[in-house]
């Protein structure tokens, strides 16, 4: 990998600093740092309600915070100059993202391509590197209303990165999906973060187990673990391996707080 001078930047994708969000006067997050590595697939964990929506949107430029810095692929998001740059270069599925029209996934993943300025005469190509990546080929010419759950979330990660960005942001991509689409799902993501970043949020630890080379444990508004799963499956009480490791060292993590900054 080439250094640039502030090989920081070039080492990190987004970074949030002393960053504070609060939803109808209620705090979310209190002075949070976060770094997400600029390669591989970043997992970020927390309980139901604990901000890890929040902290995607704000690094999605999707929401401002109340105080401190998002940094986004080394630019400040408060810069509105800079969010132009930002935006065309991230790719971002939310939760539960649906799409009721009657077209067909090409025309769907044409049209994202579209509204990402694609020139026309790369939009085409673009729209067959997506679909293969995603393995949707096959189901191009069908309406996105006659897909099943995991093909409709194929369909919709098509459309998140058919402008090849550097930073794709997923908000639980892998809900409501049976284990063979998930893995499916998870092998398309490991893939494609082979030399991008992928910040994934989830409650589903064989996720983490199976892709993630980073992990970022969210409690009580504050990053209270950074570090690999095999870190996190270290802080297990068992003698266990895997999935169970990392539910059991994320449990321990949450249980404890945070004594102490990690």
């Amino acid at each position: 990998m080439t250094h640039h001078h502030s090989g920081e930047t070039a080492s990190t994708a987004a970074r949030l600093g002393a960053v504070s969000f609060a939803y109808r006067d209620r705090p979310v997050l209190t002075g949070i740092d976060l770094t997400v590595p600029s390669v591989g697939v970043t997992a970020l964990l927390g309980v139901n309600g604990s901000g890890k929506t929040t902290v995607l949107n704000l690094l999605a430029t999707v929401t401002q915070p109340a105080a401190g810095t998002v940094e986004v692929l080394g630019r400040d998001a408060a810069s509105t100059t800079a969010l132009r740059t930002i935006r065309s270069s991230l790719g971002y599925l939310p939760q539960e993202a649906s799409w009721t029209g009657s077209l067909n996934v090409a025309e769907f993943v044409e049209y994202f391509a579209w509204l990402r300025r694609l020139p026309r005469r790369t939009r085409q190509g673009a729209v067959k590197r997506a679909l293969e990546r995603t393995d949707t080929t096959r189901m191009a010419g069908r309406r996105l209303s006659t897909l099943s759950g995991g093909e409709r979330q194929r369909a919709m990660l098509a459309s998140a990165i058919v402008h090849e960005p550097a930073l794709l942001i997923l908000d639980e991509p892998t809900v409501g999906l049976d284990p063979e689409q998930r893995h499916h799902f998870r092998r398309v993501l490991a893939e494609f973060a082979e030399s991008r970043c992928v910040l994934l949020s989830t409650h589903l630890l064989e996720d983490v187990a199976d892709v993630a080379s980073t992990v970022l444990v969210l409690h009580a508004g504050r990053i209270a673990f950074d570090g690999s799963p095999a870190e996190l499956g270290e802080r297990s009480w068992d003698d266990v391996g895997g999935s169970r490791a990392i539910e059991q060292g994320f449990l321990r993590t949450i249980n404890e707080g945070i004594s102490g900054q990690c």
